[in-house]
């Protein structure tokens, strides 16, 4: 039997050969007619561009709502910072909710930590005080933070920094070390 016109039986669509149960004596397969099953996959048929960029639209604001109800649901500030950078009074509500700090104030930025967008001081157990620094710039983190590395006896030793979120966070150096240890595990997990 000859094979008629078109891409080999092998290679697509357009001819059934003999030896498959189809076509015996039947005119071949055009495009598009081929049975399942037979040789390799069946092409689907491709988007047009702006159905595809209206997909990508849809995928993305789903993304942004999960993540919102996910937030909304109790992810708290953890899950919404994929899109929000954490205050600092979300920061310091954050000790309070452990028992770590109480009575979060905000207060003007001064000192080593001038250049921060936020300040907010509280209190620690047993009389002592610390502060939560919150920056939008990475050099002025950066600044702030090497300006308490090199004034260290005077700023003491409860001082960390978390870079992704450009926050800083100080402690009075009297400060019981369980509670600036968990101060410190909370600022790691922003």
């Amino acid at each position: 039997m000859q094979q008629p016109p078109g891409p080999p039986a092998s290679g697509g669509y357009g001819y059934a050969p003999p030896s498959s149960g189809y076509g015996q004596g039947q005119q071949p397969y055009s495009q598009g007619q081929q049975p399942y099953g037979y040789g390799g996959y069946q092409q689907a048929p491709q988007p047009a561009p702006e159905q595809r960029r209206s997909s990508a639209k849809t995928i993305a604001i789903l993304f942004v709502l999960l993540m919102v109800i996910a937030a909304a649901a109790g992810g708290g500030v953890l899950a919404f910072m994929a899109f929000n950078k954490p205050t600092a009074m979300e920061v310091c509500r954050k000790f309070a909710d452990t028992s770590a700090a109480s009575g979060c104030v905000r207060k003007t930025p001064a000192g080593l930590g001038a250049d921060a967008k936020e300040a907010v001081s509280f209190d620690l157990p047993h009389g002592k005080t610390g502060q939560v620094l919150r920056f939008e710039d990475a050099d002025d983190y950066k600044e702030c933070k090497a300006g308490f590395a090199k004034h260290a006896l005077l700023a003491g030793p409860y001082r960390w920094g978390n870079k992704s979120a450009l926050l800083f966070v100080q402690l009075n150096s009297e400060t019981d070390p369980a509670v600036a240890a968990k101060i410190k595990r909370i600022l790691d997990k922003f």
